[in-house]
């Protein structure tokens, strides 16, 4: 019985976690320069999170892949 509750509370809290408000423009899993070109930051269930800090305001866009860098 316990483990049951305890499956269904868990599965309930994942959904919960999976339906958090990010904002239009934080997609889990993607990456973009901070505002001020001086970080890296990736979008995780939570929202942006730093991923890499630059030197200056170096953060670029690969323009191959998309992807955002810090060229120092």
């Amino acid at each position: 019985m316990f483990a049951r509750l305890f499956s269904i509370l868990l599965a309930a809290g994942l959904v919960a976690a999976e339906a958090s408000p990010l904002g239009d423009d934080c997609v889990v899993g993607t990456y973009q320069c901070n505002y001020t070109l001086g970080s890296v930051q990736v979008c995780d269930s939570l929202g942006w999170r730093t991923a890499a800090v630059c030197n200056a305001a170096t953060c670029k866009i690969n323009p191959t892949s998309g992807i955002p860098y810090c060229h120092d």
